[in-house]
């Protein structure tokens, strides 16, 4: 399903949790993914409240198969080389300031 999130990043209490959610490709990462990993990490880190961050991952087959090759080649031959990110928010976050929220071209909840 194309329009299913690929990381969920979510608080639980006063912990920081992401889902890696691409288990038909044995969540391997690929660059939407760690931007979107490395947003929730930068926002995370400068908030007091939270004291630990866990990553997990979807499906039964592989925690993570490390880089996605196959999308980072399409990625290059689909010509796009400008920097993309996006947030995803839950939580406490969606309506709080977002300290962060500059480092991603697109924040959604």
């Amino acid at each position: 399903m194309p329009d299913e999130q690929t990381v969920i990043a979510r608080l639980d209490g006063r912990v920081g949790r992401i889902v890696l959610n691409r288990p038909q490709a044995l969540n391997a990462l690929d660059l939407a993914m760690i931007r979107t990993c490395t947003c929730a990490l930068r926002k995370w880190s400068d908030d007091p409240l939270v004291h630990g961050v866990v990553i997990e991952a979807a499906g039964e087959r592989a925690f993570c198969a490390g880089g996605d090759v196959r999308a980072l080649r399409q990625y290059h031959l689909d010509g796009e080389h400008r920097s993309h990110s996006a947030c995803a928010l839950s939580g406490r976050h969606r309506t709080g300031s977002i300290r962060n929220a500059g480092d991603c071209d697109r924040v959604f909840s």
